[in-house]
């Protein structure tokens, strides 16, 4: 009696290596897919969260870059919060906080302005403006940043600018409060 080796069985078995090689097919159809989904720079790849709901919520600057170069941030930058609201409201919260300047401190009180925020059509780019309680009204709307990484807990804008004839490129990293 002769053995046949197991791979074997697949070769004479033409209806399992058809649904092999459908399985096959479908996993790297649904690989190629799920590779691509990512929308931004820095990730994620996917996310079963909305965009509005990864937004939503409380953030805090947690690093600056500068031309790549991380800044230090200043105590203003420490103390204040961006609260982001699914419908596009929300608030710029300023924390108290006390600056000293030739050993003489200023005390900040806190203060909370409404704020709107907006993603443009891609949802690859957001904006905010502020409201000016002193005249009723919403100031502009600021530029837009690029959205280069937006998870549940992370959140990265840059934008460019031009000083002195050149471009200065700005990163600003939030992380989830």
């Amino acid at each position: 009696m002769a053995v046949v080796p197991y791979c074997m069985n697949y070769i004479t078995k033409p209806n399992k290596m058809k649904k092999i090689l459908n399985i096959s097919i479908i996993a790297a159809a649904i690989t190629l897919i799920l590779s691509s989904c990512g929308k931004y720079e820095d990730g994620p790849g996917m996310s079963l969260r909305s965009k509005k709901g990864r937004v939503a919520g409380e953030w805090v600057i947690e690093k600056s870059y500068t031309n790549g170069v991380e800044d230090s941030l200043n105590v203003y930058q420490q103390n204040c919060r961006y609260v982001f609201e699914k419908d596009g409201s929300g608030a710029f919260v300023n924390d108290e906080y006390t600056l000293v300047i030739d050993d003489v401190p200023f005390v900040f009180e806190a203060d909370e302005i409404q704020m709107e925020w907006e993603f443009d059509d891609k949802k690859e780019n957001i904006r905010t403006r502020l409201y000016n309680e002193t005249s009723s009204t919403w100031q502009d709307w600021n530029e837009w940043f690029t959205i280069t990484r937006l998870t549940n807990k992370e959140m990265w804008f840059s934008y460019t600018e031009v000083e002195d004839g050149g471009n200065v490129e700005t990163e600003i990293h939030f992380k989830r409060n």
